[in-house]
């Protein structure tokens, strides 16, 4: 068999990168529940494919979706305004609501007259957007009544005789004028651009959400947030409200067999493959083992069943083997690739959480040269050490509440860092929390390193 030695793109890491992610996305039930505007809140982890959905959704027949991604210097804005100003407003949720209904509803405004012809790389300058307006609203002593028409009010009645500058930056008649035969379906993602794990960031996400609901209580208005699944986790048991809107919250969910489905369309994209069987494609770029393990099940093992995952670990193997000009990637090539991979997986994870935790890589380097199989005894003392050793703390303690044991023994395990050993079918297995979201830790005897991490811990 000859393969073209042409480059073989899997995609970019991040799907705004990803030139080519509309050939070979793949509409899954998900993104067919959000086309659908059936959810309200998508939550994933990063690299689970929530801005691949974001980014392939287009405007349509009757409906018109305004994207909306916070910018990179968020954070920043954030801090200059609460270090100006220092009021029950800015730290309310009523405020943030209202600021960010004001906000949206303003960029509702421009990307519609603009046609909703916008350069999806071009960030949304929302936060900077919704700061500039209670900065406003707090020069002008503007009074809690007065936001609290203004979030709960239909967009028909909204006048500016209670909130300054409404007249300027949002045109009410012309957002009605297209309700009137449209749908109006708005897209938040990138939230991670704002957060930081305190009060101020949580109320900020409380403030989207309440707005989001008061929103799609609307005529023809949808809103979708694309949330982390870290920072929803911190912010769920707080949300008082939560349990109002669980039918609309969505995790994002992947599966091998759908995973291989991916990667079949893009081998069948750039190899300009006939599309009739495309779980065959995955033979036509890797062997067929590597050692006595099918090829697609040792990859996909060493993986937490996200989409980036399985593009990173692929692409690097296929680039290895084009430094060694072959027609396909063979087994030496995916071990070298591995080693790689499990170092990029293990700095992700302390990059992914560094928001919960500081200095996380003396926790998982502490497992280092033992065995992969452990019992929970051995975690346990584990962590006492790096606890007595203060080697790491919280990134944004909001309260003098101590880190425990089973505090990190359960971000472990739902970091995905170590599986639990549990029994099916009499048997036991090693589960992770991907597939066992909700297992009680405290039933868990033994435990074992996520193979991901295996080559970067134990070479």
């Amino acid at each position: 068999m000859k393969i073209n030695t042409r480059d073989l793109l899997f995609g970019a890491d991040s799907a705004e990168d990803d030139e080519n992610l509309e050939h070979y996305f793949i509409p899954t039930g998900m993104f067919r529940a959000v086309k659908n505007q059936e959810k309200l809140i998508i939550v994933g982890r990063k690299g689970s494919g929530k801005s691949a959905i974001f980014h392939s959704l287009f405007n349509d027949e009757g409906i018109f979706y305004i994207k909306i991604r916070p910018n990179k210097y968020s954070m920043d804005i954030f801090r200059e305004f609460t270090n100006k100003y220092q009021s029950a407003l800015v730290n309310g949720r009523l405020g943030f609501s209202s600021a960010w209904k004001y906000a949206i509803l303003a960029e509702t405004s421009r990307q519609l007259k603009n046609s909703l012809v916008k350069d999806k790389k071009n960030d949304t300058p929302i936060v900077q957007e919704s700061v500039n307006v209670l900065e406003t609203w707090v020069q002008n002593n503007i009074n809690l009544s007065a936001l609290e028409n203004f979030i709960s009010s239909p967009i028909q009645e909204m006048n500016s005789s209670h909130i300054p500058g409404l007249d300027k930056d949002i045109d009410v008649n012309f957002i009605n004028k297209v309700l009137e035969k449209n749908k109006i379906h708005i897209l938040i993602d990138d939230l991670d651009n704002v957060w930081e794990s305190s009060t101020l960031c949580s109320n900020y996400i409380f403030g989207l959400i309440s707005c989001a609901r008061e929103l799609i209580q609307q005529h023809n208005i949808y809103v979708t947030i694309f949330i982390r699944e870290d920072i929803f986790s911190s912010i769920e048991t707080n949300f008082h409200e939560i349990d109002n809107i669980r039918q609309l919250i969505e995790p994002i969910t992947w599966n091998p067999k759908l995973l291989r489905h991916m990667l079949a369309r893009r081998i069948q994209r750039y190899f300009d493959l006939d599309s009739s069987y495309p779980n065959d494609y995955w033979y036509y770029v890797f062997p067929e083992k590597v050692g006595i393990k099918d090829s697609y099940k040792y990859m996909v093992e060493r993986t937490q069943l996200r989409p980036r995952e399985m593009v990173q670990f692929c692409g690097k193997s296929w680039d290895i083997s084009q430094n060694y000009k072959k027609q396909k990637v063979d087994q030496k090539d995916i071990i070298q690739a591995e080693d790689i991979y499990s170092e990029w997986k293990l700095k992700d994870l302390c990059s992914e959480f560094s928001t919960r935790y500081l200095h996380l890589e003396h926790l998982f380097n502490a497992f280092s040269g033992h065995e992969t199989v452990i019992s929970k005894e051995f975690v346990e003392n584990i962590i006492k050490d790096i606890l007595d050793e203060e080697l790491i703390s919280r990134t944004y303690p909001d309260d003098n509440k101590p880190i425990t044991k089973m505090e990190l023994i359960n971000f472990l395990y739902e970091s995905g860092f170590i599986r639990a050993r549990i029994k099916e079918d009499d048997r036991w297995k090693f589960r992770a929390a991907s597939s066992h979201p909700r297992l009680n830790l405290r039933l868990v005897e033994r435990f074992d390193i996520h193979p991901a991490y295996r080559k970067a811990l134990f070479g």
